[in-house]
């Protein structure tokens, strides 16, 4: 055969044999639903479920959701929120949040040279170009200053880490928008920081931290040397329209916080700024793990909530199951994440449920719901 035909026939086979591939996923998606999920009953309610439990003389299902989560500390507080209120018995499942303990290692070391270079900003004054870490944990540092000073028994309902992580985003999140946030955006924040305020509260409490974000703001500005009159005009405003505090009071406010920053950095021994500017990037740029352990301990306050565990694999497990630790760092996967954990699982549950971090189920956990497994 000439040249032409061997690449002819070649073009068939390769052609053919990535039919017979595709063929192969079809006839699998097909076997699937004729044997197994055409098979489960159709908007089962907890009602029925409840039903054909007792009928059969037996409790509930229980079960385990694992979820794996590395490097996902912007969606797991949403994600655990969202299994953590599904329309079932929360004493009949629980939740393991599975993190990678080499994410805490690798945060370790950046959090280290963070601080430093917040470090010699504050003290050398230097140029705060390129310095976005810094100004957050800067922001982060404020925050829990301005609250110190402050003491306002309004705040009291919420844990001081509650009522940081809530002044940090209202002034992170005013600063973004140039003074602009909408106040429903602004209490959808304080719902995040403290999930079990009811909703007359959140409205009374967010105009609080509205005003308190001001002087934190102005301080930001000033140790960065970064005038901005257009911004604290609208700051200005805003607290005229929607804040909770007098201005006289938030103008003392402001007033402290620069004292007690020049104190900080000038006149305090070196291990109190360190000490400061640790705890601040814990609430700057917490780690999945600090995210789930903030949630656990929330949990354990109350009774009408699932089992919440952490788990967190070592950073040189080798992936098997039941295997071991290794000495040496192993590659991450969902898969050798979950391998470790499920030496956790309540042993009294019969199923078992997988689930990725970023997908949030609905309360009934139907067959609809994205990233269920």
């Amino acid at each position: 055969m000439s040249t032409a035909q061997w690449l002819y026939v070649t073009l068939i086979l390769v052609y053919t044999a990535l039919f017979l591939f595709f063929t192969r996923i079809l006839y699998l998606r097909h076997y699937a639903n004729r044997n197994y999920y055409a098979k489960r009953p159709l908007g089962l309610s907890l009602q029925q479920l409840t039903q054909i439990a007792a009928d059969q003389g037996r409790d509930l299902p229980r079960f385990s959701i694992f979820i794996p989560a590395r490097n996902e500390a912007e969606v797991i507080a949403r994600t655990i929120d969202h299994i953590a209120h599904l329309r079932y018995s929360p004493d009949h499942y629980e939740i393991l949040v599975v993190t990678d303990e080499k994410e805490a290692m690798a945060a370790q070391r950046t959090r280290a040279a963070i601080a430093d270079r917040l470090n010699h900003l504050l003290i050398e004054e230097a140029a705060w170009e390129d310095a976005e870490q810094e100004e957050t944990a800067l922001l982060a540092l404020l925050a829990r200053l301005a609250l110190e000073e402050a003491d306002l028994d309004a705040l009291h309902p919420l844990t001081m880490a509650q009522q940081v992580e809530a002044l940090f985003e209202t002034a992170r999140t005013l600063l973004k928008a140039e003074g602009k946030a909408e106040p429903q955006q602004l209490r959808d924040i304080l719902h995040r920081a403290a999930p079990r305020l009811r909703e007359g509260q959140v409205r009374r409490l967010a105009p609080t931290f509205l005003s308190l974000a001001v002087p934190v703001i102005h301080v930001l500005l000033t140790l960065q040397r970064k005038p901005n009159p257009a911004l604290t005009e609208r700051l200005n405003q805003v607290v005229r329209t929607q804040g909770a505090l007098p201005r006289q009071e938030l103008t003392h406010l402001t007033d402290i916080l620069k004292r007690r920053m020049v104190r900080l950095v000038h006149q305090n021994p070196p291990d109190e700024l360190q000490k400061r500017i640790a705890e601040a990037l814990r609430t700057a740029l917490p780690t999945t793990q600090e995210i789930v352990e903030r949630r656990r301990m929330a949990f354990a306050a109350h009774r009408n909530l699932p089992a919440l565990r952490h788990v967190e694999v070592p950073y040189d497990f080798d992936g098997l199951i039941d295997g071991k630790c290794t000495g040496h760092e192993v590659p991450s996967t969902k898969g050798r994440a979950l391998n470790w954990a499920f030496r956790f699982a309540d042993p009294q549950n019969e199923i078992w449920a997988f689930y990725d971090a970023e997908s949030p189920p609905t309360p009934t956990c139907s067959s609809t719901s994205p990233g269920a497994a």
